[in-house]
């Protein structure tokens, strides 16, 4: 019970450091490779799999195994545990996968038993976590507190992102509109020097006019 409650510790100082990793990341690759090498190594798991909703589908994104499972198949959220996980938002345990009839159709020669399997938030969830392993396993209460914990943190994480990417697109946009508004200027400028040129050029003629006019008239006046 010790050596359990031990282990469950360090798991915890692991996911600190992993939250760290997440807030430095920018990219949603490198945060789903994250999450699942990190979900295979806090509970001592086979394997790891992360699935994402896709409007009424799922996929599943990415994968930490020595041979991936499932990765790049897309599937619908009323078939398989993933589905269920997703479109209830509740976590899912089993001794053995292969005895649920959730467990796929078609794939019960793949090497997974125990498995694990949590939504990524809650409400309205946008994907699930999984753990497995090849031999009959019963997750424990810390195992899936820690697999959970790592999904609230895969959440925040994936939130940051597409903050970051409205941010970056709305600096984007205000960097288009102040380049317009350069060019507006620079525009505006051009004509109005032009203006001013056609101006003083006006003004000229019509000085010169003046002078003209004023020479002819002195050559006409006998007097002067």
């Amino acid at each position: 019970m010790i050596d359990d409650r031990l282990a469950y510790v360090r798991g915890l100082e692991q996911l600190v450091q992993i939250v760290q990793q997440l807030s430095a990341t920018h990219d949603l690759p490198t945060i789903l490779a994250t999450v699942a090498r990190a979900a295979r190594a806090l509970i001592g798991a086979d394997g790891a799999s992360i699935a994402l909703r896709d409007g009424d589908r799922g996929h599943h994104a990415e994968e930490d195994a020595i041979a991936p499972l499932w990765k790049g198949e897309r599937f619908a959220l009323d078939t398989g545990i993933a589905g269920w996980v997703i479109r209830r938002g509740e976590t899912v345990a089993l001794d053995d996968a292969r005895a649920d009839e959730r467990f796929p159709a078609g794939a019960h020669d793949r090497f997974v038993r125990g498995l694990v399997m949590v939504p990524i938030r809650r409400a309205d969830p946008i994907g699930a976590l999984g753990a497995y392993w090849a031999a009959p396993h019963r997750a424990s209460d810390d195992e899936v507190r820690l697999l959970d914990a790592l999904a609230g943190a895969a959440e925040v994480a994936i939130a940051n992102l597409e903050q970051w990417d409205r941010l970056e697109s709305h600096a984007a946009e205000r960097a288009a509109q102040l380049e317009a508004t350069n060019r507006e200027l620079a525009d505006a400028y051009g004509e109005l020097k032009t203006a001013e040129g056609q101006l003083v050029q006006s003004e000229k003629m019509a000085a010169l006019g003046r002078l003209v006019a004023g020479v002819a008239h002195e050559i006409n006046n006998p007097v002067s």
